[in-house]
């Protein structure tokens, strides 16, 4: 039979349906940070009506299999369907006919797994006809409000009436659900970690469609979150699935390691609901995290069920040894493990290694550490406990260690930072190249260490030799006494008072007292760490600077010597490295009973050595079979230094202002491009008396680096006819330089000299030797520089004396003597050939005076000058004894020895009258005038011309003779030249004549 409209009518009418429409309520999106307390949501009127209806349709059994037009039952009615042991009913009620087509409205009030709430849902003005209900959106039933259901102590759910969650149906009854909404948890679990998220609760969001509600397994978005108490500890949820199925489980899930023994109320692992938290990210604490920010970690399978959460993971390779900071210290976390039960962290564990900054950098210690909630405090507690181990570098100290399973590292955890204390249990050796144990040990206890200054605050320390020999210091044998141990202006220092034995003869044994210091060095610098938690340390450094050995005094009286002084030893000195340095001052008796001081120092770079020796001798001694007595001796030998003084001047200043105070005459740094040296000022004078000569000198001898001679110096000061005291009134005083140059065979010598004798005898002159491998010659003077004489500013004679094979050509004559045609042929008659091979030796001089006069009257002068010049250049030459002439047969010369050469003579005077004539005496010049007339007078000039004005210059007499002669003698004697004279008598009379002329026999010798 169809359902016809009669039957629909009566159908309404038998229902006692209104024809009022009833509107879709709809709500807003509720806020889910609202400060509103969760839990059961308020008595709603409209949910209680839905679930009343339903109710009354289940309770009279008023259903129906399919919504049909043969269907025969009134309203309200169900259409039930059955999926496993879960029934959906929906009622039907409400129908109304208008015009337009016949409506109804439809219920539904479903059971949420895990609660006894049922939610609500409604449709109204579903459109229906003869042949059922006509689908689509419009016969969706939406959730008739909000609402807020407590699934638990711990967690509510929050589903909003906002038309995303709805039932479908259709004639056949319920098809499926589909919800969108939000678990809330309570904040006695779980807390927003504000970090990451500014909600104000935690929310796992979810949406499901589904046609099995009891089956309730779902994807969910959770909010970042803490456990309550465990402020430090932040999770963020990537995988997690919501489980409120009786049913089933997740295909992935896996329960942690006995959870489901510890939780009896499970029956079966599918009867379990809650969220499976597959895979999610942990932010571990700051102090076990990263430096500056904290370390996400990946994280598998935790649960958060009705008790909060549980579960337990391990990770590994958290963080390497340079990424963690212990307030500075450096730590790796290698392993990580916790585990939560119920909210609780009930277990916890780390591994890594940790570097104490006494440590090489490049070492580490092993170290574990249980994790623990403190309830009293409700913080984590870590207690840690580092392995013992030996071969452990403390290079601050330059020592090798072994610690003790008694040392451990405690710590205070403040503001998310460790901050650390070692107390150290162990033996070191010491095994620097300055202080060796030798095999000794020395036990320590309880040395305590912290990442604050002072840094070391505690120490026990005891000396033993187990299978060790003599402890040495820079290889000396030492004897160990007293022990400190601390830090002394931030600098850890060890200290040891010392025996230092200087010999290594058993029977003659010198020791000495000192102390040793080892000090190290802490090097602190800030550090920041940038990112979510920023840090702010001091980072420190030890490192060993160096080994101080305190002063060593001595003082050694015997009865042959006394010596005294200090001996100091220097350590990595930014300039000298490290050096032993001394200042003794020896005294002689009978010998040298004034000290003498002696500076020494042996000391090495990191990849040189080098030394010095530095003298002030006051002891005259003579110089072997020489008439010279050396007076004082000041200077040093040195290798691989440059010294601060240089020049001559600087070593005659030394000589000059002695003194025999101890300390060095010359400052000495060192220098790797420099070689061996010597350097020193010597103070002489003659054997018997100072008066004939004494002075000052500077000796500088060098040396190649292979430690052969180089170059030897010898240059200063001379004077004559003085005392010492008398220098500055010296009549005759000199300088003289020496230079032997021994890789390239050159020697050189200079000595020059001034003469003033009460400004009588003036005079200057030089002494000139030089000898290299192609070029020698000796000059005491040359042509372009004479020795020069004086005699009262009247009579100058220049002379020179050479012989060698570079030499100056002959003095140039004077100008008149040079304009004779002559010249030419008669000058420069040298035989270079035996010059060159010494078989000879020229000599030059040559004496000149002018006189100038004059005198006058008013008008006139009378000038008068006379000027005298002659010279030669001479060389005498060895022919050997028994030397001849060409054309005989005699012997020359002086046992071969033939002077020969040339000489000139030029002079010459003149008279003259020169001046000016005028008349009248005071021409020109002019005078006034008056002229006078009736009634005026008048003014004029008159002017008066010279009659006589002129100069007058009249050369009276003037007259020149010059000559040049070629001679040589003796044995034969022979001399050829050329005179020439001209004159002049008051421009009247005037001319002049020349000739030849020549003596002897020239000779052209035969050497034999």
């Amino acid at each position: 039979m169809r359902l016809n409209w009669i039957f629909v009518l009566f159908f309404s009418v038998q229902s006692g349906l209104y024809s009022q429409e009833i509107e879709l309520p709809t709500s807003p999106l509720t806020n889910l940070n609202s400060n509103t307390p969760l839990g059961e949501q308020t008595t709603n009127p409209e949910i209680n009506r839905i679930i009343s209806i339903v109710n009354t349709v289940e309770s009279k059994n008023n259903f129906i299999d399919q919504l049909n037009p043969d269907s025969n039952v009134s309203l309200p009615f169900g259409i039930i369907k059955q999926t496993g042991a879960v029934r959906y009913t929906i009622a039907i009620d409400s129908m109304r006919f208008l015009p337009a087509g016949a409506y109804f409205s439809a219920y539904a009030a479903i059971d949420f797994p895990g609660s006894t709430k049922k939610l609500a849902f409604r449709g109204s003005n579903i459109k229906f006809n003869p042949s059922g209900v006509i689908g689509g959106e419009q016969a969706k039933l939406y959730l008739a409000s909000d609402h807020l259901i407590s699934i638990n102590a711990s967690v509510s759910l929050k589903l909003l009436g906002n038309g995303q969650n709805y039932v479908v149906w259709d004639c056949q009854g319920f098809k499926s659900i589909n919800l969108v909404g939000h678990f809330i948890f309570k904040k006695g679990k779980l807390l927003p970690d504000e970090s990451q998220t500014q909600d104000s609760v935690v929310t796992a969001s979810f949406q499901i469609n589904t046609e099995n509600l009891h089956d309730f397994i779902a994807s969910v978005e959770i909010t970042p979150f803490k456990i309550k108490g465990l402020n430090d500890w932040s999770f963020r949820v990537t995988n997690a699935i919501v489980d409120m199925s009786e049913l089933n489980n997740a295909n992935s899930m896996m329960f942690p390691t006995g959870y489901l023994n510890q939780n009896p109320n499970i029956v079966t692992p599918q009867m379990w609901t809650g969220f499976y938290l597959q895979a999610l990210k942990v932010k571990l604490p700051r102090e076990i995290s990263k430096a500056g920010t904290r370390t996400e970690i990946n994280v598998n399978n935790l649960l958060i069920d009705n008790m909060g959460v549980s579960g337990l993971f391990q990770v590994n390779n958290i963080m390497g040894l340079s990424e963690g900071s212990m307030s500075g210290w450096n730590f790796s976390v290698e392993e990580v493990g916790v585990g939560f039960v119920s909210n609780q962290l009930v277990s916890g564990h780390l591994k890594g290694r940790i570097n104490i900054p006494i440590m090489d950098s490049a070492q580490s210690l092993q170290y574990n550490a249980n994790i623990n909630f403190n309830s009293t405090t409700k913080e984590i507690d870590y207690s840690f406990v580092i392995n013992p181990v030996s071969n452990i570098d403390f290079n601050v100290f330059s020592a090798n260690v072994s610690l003790n399973n008694n040392s451990n590292i405690s710590f205070q955890k403040i503001n998310g930072t460790f901050k650390p204390t070692a107390t150290l249990c162990g033996q070191m050796a010491f095994n620097h190249s300055k202080f060796n144990s030798n095999g000794g040990k020395l036990s320590f206890q309880n040395v305590v260490i912290t990442s604050t200054a002072p840094y070391i605050t505690n120490g026990v320390f005891t000396l033993h030799t187990i299978n060790g020999l003599q402890p040495k210091t820079s290889h000396f044998p030492i004897s160990l006494n007293d022990i400190t141990f601390g830090v002394n202006q931030g600098v850890p220092v060890f200290g040891f008072s010392v025996t230092l034995n200087l010999s290594d003869q058993t029977s003659n044994s010198l020791s000495v007292g000192t102390s040793i210091l080892l000090k190290g060095k802490i090097d602190t610098s800030p550090k920041t760490y940038l990112g979510d938690a920023p840090l702010s340390v001091v980072k420190t450094k030890w490192k060993f600077d160096k080994v101080v050995i305190n002063g060593i005094s001595v003082d050694l009286q015997t009865s042959p010597f006394t010596l005294a002084g200090t001996i100091l030893f220097k350590d990595d000195d930014p300039i000298y490295g490290d050096a032993f340095f001394g200042q003794l001052n020896m005294s002689i008796k009978k010998v040298m009973p004034n000290p003498a001081s002696v500076s020494v120092c042996f000391g090495s770079k990191p990849s040189y050595r080098y030394f010095y020796l530095d003298a002030k001798i006051p002891v005259a001694f003579n110089l072997g079979s020489l008439p010279i007595k050396i007076t004082r001796l000041i200077g040093g030998l040195y290798y691989h230094m440059n010294t601060n003084k240089t020049t001559e001047s600087d070593f005659i200043s030394l000589n000059q202002n002695f003194n025999s105070v101890a300390g060095n005459a010359l400052t000495y740094v060192p220098s790797q491009t420099t070689s061996i040296g010597l350097k020193a000022g010597i103070s002489y004078e003659f054997l018997a008396n100072e008066v004939p000569y004494n002075g000052d000198l500077m000796l500088d001898v060098n040396f190649t680096n292979s430690g052969g001679l180089g170059v030897v110096s010898l240059a200063g000061d001379v004077y004559s006819m003085v005392t010492i005291n008398q220098r500055p009134k010296a009549p005759i005083k000199g300088k003289m330089a020496m230079t032997y140059d021994a890789q390239n065979r050159i020697f050189d010598a200079l000595a020059s000299v001034n003469i003033n004798s009460y400004q009588v005898i003036t005079g200057t002159g030089y002494f000139k030797i030089h000898i290299d491998p192609q070029v020698w010659y000796l000059c005491v003077g040359k042509p372009s520089t004479p020795n020069n004489i004086s005699f009262l500013g009247l009579v100058n004679v220049p002379s020179y004396f050479m012989v060698g094979n570079s030499l100056e050509s002959p003095m140039a004559p004077p100008a008149q003597v040079a304009a004779n045609a002559g010249v030419a042929g008669v000058l420069g008659n040298r035989n270079l050939t035996q010059l060159q091979s010494a078989g000879g030796f020229c000599a030059g001089s040559r004496i000149t005076s002018s006189i100038n006069k004059g005198f006058g009257l008013s008008f006139f002068n009378v000038a008068g000058s006379f000027n005298f010049d002659l010279g030669f250049d001479m060389m005498m030459t060895n022919y050997g004894e028994n030397a001849t002439c060409s054309n005989s047969s005699d012997k020359i010369g002086m046992n071969g020895w033939l002077a020969q050469g040339d000489m000139y003579l030029a002079m010459g005077g003149a008279i003259s009258i020169n001046g000016n004539f005028k008349f009248p005496g005071n021409c020109p010049s002019s005078t006034t005038g008056h002229l006078c007339g009736p009634g005026h007078c008048c003014c004029y000039t008159i002017n008066y011309p010279c009659l006589i004005n002129t100069s007058f210059n009249f050369n009276v007499f003037s007259g020149a003779v010059t000559a040049i002669t070629s001679a040589k003698a003796p044995r034969p004697t022979y001399f050829a030249g050329q005179l020439n004279c001209n004159y002049d008598i008051c421009g009247k009379v005037s001319g002049n004549f020349n000739y030849d002329f020549s003596y002897g026999t020239n000779c052209n010798p035969i050497s034999n």
